[in-house]
């Protein structure tokens, strides 16, 4: 079934990673393919796809099968393939809304760059904090040797097109080489919005 593929809400998932994150952090599947669970050890709701960027929401230790990470993950279904709660007849409301300090209209919550296979990868989660959706928003990645020049630099698109006021897309750039050169890495947020 089509709409079985993938179901994109928060959802469990157990992730055998290199490192140790804690919530709020990103990360990345490493195996060929996972299966996606809602709840740890649970009813399978879709697969994910080595080098899908998720948000950790938060992590617990569940006696017999280890850590398990409650993430989010964003990406597309086809129309034909879903239906909303209201066309099945169910009452919905809004889920209410932690307040929150605006820092930034939209800001790089978090990421990190590391090199594997011959090529350097930076990947992370983009957050739009204003009241308005926000369109075609791409991270630009400023790599910097020891000296603090600019040696090299790149971009990507944000997985989302269209962001909403408090959501959250992943972002993935991949440079196709390992510069020796790379000392360190600087972030910008660059918003394309030719509809504004």
């Amino acid at each position: 079934m089509r709409g079985r593929v993938f179901k994109f809400i928060s959802g469990i998932l157990i992730l055998l990673l290199t490192g140790s994150f804690s919530w709020g952090k990103i990360l990345e599947v490493k195996v060929r393919k996972e299966n996606f669970r809602i709840v740890p050890n649970g009813k399978i709701i879709g697969v994910l796809f080595r080098g899908t960027i998720l948000e950790a929401l938060e992590s617990k230790e569940v006696k017999g099968s280890g850590k398990w990470y409650k993430v989010k993950v964003t990406g597309w279904i086809w129309g034909k393939s879903v239906l909303s709660l209201e066309e099945k007849g169910e009452k919905t409301s809004p889920s209410p809304r932690k307040e929150q300090k605006e820092k930034r209209e939209i800001e790089i919550t978090s990421w990190r760059w590391f090199t594997r296979g011959g090529n350097t990868y930076v990947v992370g989660i983009v957050k739009n904090n204003s009241s308005r959706v926000r369109r075609f928003l791409k991270v630009a990645a400023i790599f910097k040797n020891e000296k603090d020049e600019i040696v090299d630099t790149d971009y990507s698109y944000i997985e989302d097109i269209e962001l909403e006021p408090g959501e959250t897309s992943p972002f993935k750039l991949t440079i196709f080489q390992v510069n020796p050169e790379f000392k360190k890495c600087e972030l910008k947020l660059i918003e394309e919005d030719i509809f504004r």
